[in-house]
């Protein structure tokens, strides 16, 4: 492993294709957590993500840990290429999604976590931001999670 262009930390995309059960159709799932200080990093980190969704043929979900903002240069790198299920999605929600372990102050209704969607074959029909705790006090994480229903059709 080595760390890329001004990243901070080592940072991996792991992928999988998985089979419906019922139908039998497969897609692919990319698991994405961009670097959180250089912005060179997420750019081009975000770029080899792509270069790797467009190499399937499936339908493609892209998922995670975005580490930018809308407002950033490259989100129309995905943006333009895939759906976001949050501004999508038939019944949607809105709000930040890195909560600092309860602290955060600086990033107030901006998501940076996002669940992208391919155009082709996929209609987002839900996307929520889980705010839930454990213990009612506790974050799971510095980050609250985001969740996604999708209908699929897979080509016959």
């Amino acid at each position: 492993d080595s760390i890329g262009w001004d990243a901070a930390y080592i940072r991996a995309c792991p992928n999988i294709l998985f089979k419906h059960k019922e139908k039998g159709g497969m897609f692919k799932v990319f698991n994405v957590h961009l670097d959180n200080k250089g912005e060179t990093a997420r750019e081009k980190g975000l770029e080899v993500v792509m270069e790797r969704v467009n190499r399937t043929d499936y339908p493609t979900f892209v998922a995670g840990d975005f580490n930018l903002k809308r407002t950033a240069d490259c989100y129309p790198i995905i943006a333009n290429a895939m759906q976001d299920c949050q501004k999508t999605a038939l019944v949607t929600d809105d709000g930040v999604t890195y909560n600092g372990w309860g602290k955060n102050t600086d990033y107030a209704n901006i998501p940076i976590d996002f669940c992208f969607v391919s155009k082709e074959n996929m209609r987002p029909l839900t996307f929520e931001i889980c705010r839930d705790r454990w213990n009612e006090t506790n974050y799971y994480s510095d980050h609250y999670a985001v969740k996604t229903t999708v209908k699929v059709t897979f080509e016959k």
